[in-house]
């Protein structure tokens, strides 16, 4: 309790020389307000889902990989709040904003659960959460891979445990940022091995990324985990652009 309330203090002492700013709007973030602030929060653009197996995000891996079911948090777009958030927790070392989000998005799929069948429910059967892994190369340099960060923020939603050893990235690739559909799915063809079996093997896993594009990455990463004779894959991505 004590090292509790010196935190506070501290925080607020700071907050006088240097306040701490909402990444998406500049406004000045209250006490319980970490990392952005509530009015932002409450207009994130959220999707909405009929079905986890018959969706946009589905239609986006349809036809590249074998899954079970698909699903994003937010909408992805150029100059919106969530590309804000995005850079700062991708470009700006705030890798506890990406665990929050991540938190936040296993809290609004574990409460849709609430109003479907238990077998509809998304995070139903799944056993393990592997995110997409970075090369070691980018992973020096970032200094942490935002996707894991954003599964260890699911995971304290869900309670589900985080696989970060089973599938490595084997090599380096250019960005996918500026890239056309078929430029994305050449540059990750093949780039994840799987290192390990044992832990995924009969095991239903879920793929967890911060961003779904044209699926390319996603599906990739799949194809080296059904090496481990998963049982089943399912796709979580943070935003689909």
């Amino acid at each position: 309790m004590r090292k509790e309330m010196s935190f506070r203090l501290l925080r607020r002492l700071l907050g006088l020389i240097y306040p701490e700013l909402c990444p998406v709007c500049g406004a000045r973030l209250q006490e319980d307000e970490p990392f952005f602030c509530t009015a932002c929060a409450y207009h994130l653009p959220r999707m909405r889902y009929g079905s986890f197996t018959d969706n946009p995000v589905c239609d986006k891996l349809a036809g590249k990989v074998r899954f079970d079911r698909a699903a994003a948090w937010l909408l992805y777009e150029k100059e919106s709040s969530v590309q804000a958030l995005f850079e700062e927790f991708k470009y700006n070392g705030n890798r506890r904003l990406a665990q929050l989000l991540g938190n936040m998005a296993g809290q609004a799929f574990s409460e849709m659960a609430s109003g479907m069948a238990d077998e509809q429910a998304f995070f139903a059967g799944i056993d393990v959460i592997v995110p997409v892994p970075l090369h070691p190369e980018k992973l020096e340099k970032r200094g942490y891979n935002q996707s894991e960060w954003i599964a260890k923020g699911l995971s304290q939603a869900t309670g589900l445990p985080v696989d970060t050893t089973s599938v490595c990235r084997r090599s380096a690739t250019a960005t996918q940022t500026r890239k056309n559909y078929w430029q994305r799915q050449q540059n990750v063809e093949d780039v994840f091995a799987l290192t390990s079996s044992s832990q995924l093997a009969g095991k239903q896993v879920l793929i967890i990324d911060d961003v779904l594009t044209t699926g390319a990455t996603m599906s990739s990463c799949a194809r080296a985990v059904w090496q481990a004779n998963a049982a089943n894959i399912s796709f979580l991505a943070l935003a689909m652009a």
